[in-house]
């Protein structure tokens, strides 16, 4: 069902959708080449794979690739008035995981939020629906505490920042 074709310096993986696509949508051979040498690559890379049937699967990197693009996609939402509340994202997440504390990190900044303490984060928004995420996406359910606090002492700064004022 599938054969390798080559093309000058490429190895092209032609099939029958990409020849659907040719006479379908009509696609000019570039472009299908395109699309050719993108299969290829995530073929090489393991993150899809050709089922007996001619069908191209999506492997389990592959599926943990495409769950890290979606939780990107998710944010904070603002909401027009303050509800005078902060919440703070505390966390104790072990020197041996340091990789997934640092992407933690990543992500809190991401999201808007600002550093209080090393592990102390605050933002003013609701959030524990992505705080919860983030949780479960990492791996750090344990490690990760979130908190709606209706004060911090000397917040004049925070409530700057956040043009909470």
């Amino acid at each position: 069902m599938y054969s390798a074709s080559h093309v000058p310096g490429a190895k092209v993986l032609y099939n029958p959708f990409l020849d659907w696509l040719f006479k379908e949508k009509q696609l000019k051979q570039r472009q299908c080449h395109y699309v050719s040498h993108l299969l290829n690559k995530l073929i090489k890379d393991k993150l899809i794979k050709l089922a007996n049937n001619g069908r191209l699967i999506l492997t389990d990197s592959g599926k943990q690739k495409l769950s890290e693009f979606e939780f990107n996609d998710f944010s904070i939402i603002r909401s027009k008035k303050w509800d005078g509340k902060f919440r703070v994202i505390i966390f104790d997440i072990s020197v041996d995981k340091n990789r997934i504390r640092t992407a933690v990190r990543r992500q809190l900044i991401f999201w808007g939020f600002l550093r209080l303490q090393n592990s102390v984060w605050v933002n003013p928004y609701e959030c524990r629906e992505v705080v919860s995420l983030l949780k479960q996406h990492f791996g750090v359910v344990k490690d990760v505490v979130y908190m709606t606090v209706e004060s911090i002492e000397g917040d004049g700064w925070l409530r700057k920042e956040f043009d909470l004022i």
